[in-house]
């Protein structure tokens, strides 16, 4: 989720999160000092839960390189879940390949990690481009921007 804070102010705060299915998170104290932050709390199931399925997420959807951002891929399932094989794609708007890997996944929560260079070895330009998955059977498209 995302926290809101108006007239924003040096600020100590705690996160816990919880879900159905997933042990509660340790707690997370910070004290925000920047307008815009970002901190991740990662859940893991609980052991043969019949609540948690796979999930596969992709973030940012808007990378900064100036930032020393990366395009994640996160995978996070059931612990005993059969191993899966996730195959991704990075390709300009032409469909020219930028980037391909293939990821045997063996654990319940697992990350593949793009740091926005093409297979020449060098940073891709601002742009958009399409991330193509398969995984589970399934393929799907997602647009990302790489932004200077």
């Amino acid at each position: 989720g995302r926290l809101y804070i108006n007239n924003f102010f040096t600020l100590p705060v705690e996160f816990v999160a919880s879900k159905e299915g997933y042990r509660t998170s340790d707690t997370m104290r910070v004290v925000l000092k920047e307008q815009i932050q970002e901190r991740t709390i990662q859940l893991f199931p609980v052991v043969d839960s019949p609540v948690v399925q796979s999930r596969l997420t992709l973030f940012p959807t808007i990378i900064r390189r100036s930032r020393g951002e990366k395009l994640h891929l996160r995978y996070s399932g059931p612990l005993n879940a059969p191993i899966k094989t996730l195959e991704a794609a990075v390709r300009t708007i032409n469909g020219e390949l930028l980037w391909q890997n293939s990821l045997r996944i063996d654990v319940p929560v697992m990350d593949l990690v793009w740091d926005c260079r093409g297979t020449n070895g060098h940073y891709a330009p601002p742009g958009t481009y399409f991330v193509m998955l398969v995984f589970e059977g399934k393929k799907r498209r997602e647009k990302i921007i790489l932004a200077p």
